[in-house]
């Protein structure tokens, strides 16, 4: 699969698991140990450069990628200075440019985790995002594709997306954004579940596209407190 999106020129890859699953159909302990071996294989070639997410929503892989990441870089530390000098301007997968470009970048996403740490981080997907199936079906996000927002095949896109069914969802949203960690799902509500509200919030893809925009999320901050 990494080689597949290298090879047509994929600008970020997102590694994810499939959701809604039957218990029969989740992995085991051994097929996970797998992945993250496999994991570890294009991460150690790729080193974060187009790979941008490794996650699953069938389980929470956070611990586990957390240490392999921490052991490859003690791994790379481990490597006599020269040979990784070396290696950064001529070695790899990549041409010297693209890891200058990638390095940079590093420093930025690093400064800006700072400037945001503690922020909160609510939903935001219901005015950037919607997941159409081949059944015409429109959903919310990947994670709520089960609460239909509208059918294309019956309506057109721009009906949906300003259809009552989706302006309910991002009242419902608000709601979450105006309570914060006092929010709980109430019965009248017909999109968000438990997974999509309050600070400590473990839904991956809430503010996914925003994360690394420091004045964004400085403003929205502001906006809260107003």
């Amino acid at each position: 699969m990494y080689d597949l999106a290298r090879e047509i020129g994929a600008h970020e890859i997102v590694f994810n698991g499939l959701s809604h699953l039957a218990p029969s159909q989740k992995m085991s302990d051994a097929e996970t140990g797998e992945m993250m071996r496999l994991y570890r294989e294009v991460v150690r070639r790729d080193e974060y450069r187009t790979i941008d997410v490794i996650g699953s929503f069938e389980q929470d892989l956070r611990p586990r990628v957390a240490a392999m990441n921490a052991e490859l870089h003690q791994e790379r530390l481990a490597r006599p200075a020269l040979e990784r000098v070396r290696d950064f301007f001529f070695g790899g997968d990549f041409r010297f440019g693209e890891r200058l470009r990638h390095h940079l970048r590093m420093r930025r996403i690093r400064r800006t985790e700072q400037q945001t740490r503690g922020s909160a981080a609510p939903c935001l997907i219901g005015w950037y995002s919607m997941v159409v199936r081949t059944s015409g079906e429109v959903g919310p996000c990947c994670i709520l594709q089960g609460k239909p927002l509208g059918n294309v095949y019956r309506d057109s896109l721009q009906e949906v997306w300003n259809g009552e069914a989706y302006e309910r969802f991002r009242r419902e949203l608000k709601r979450i954004m105006r309570e914060g960690d006092g929010w709980s799902a109430s019965p009248d509500e017909q999109f968000v579940e438990g997974l999509c509200g309050g600070r400590t919030a473990a839904c991956p893809i809430a503010n996914f596209y925003f994360r690394y925009d420091a004045k964004f999320m400085d403003a929205y901050q502001r906006v809260l407190q107003s």
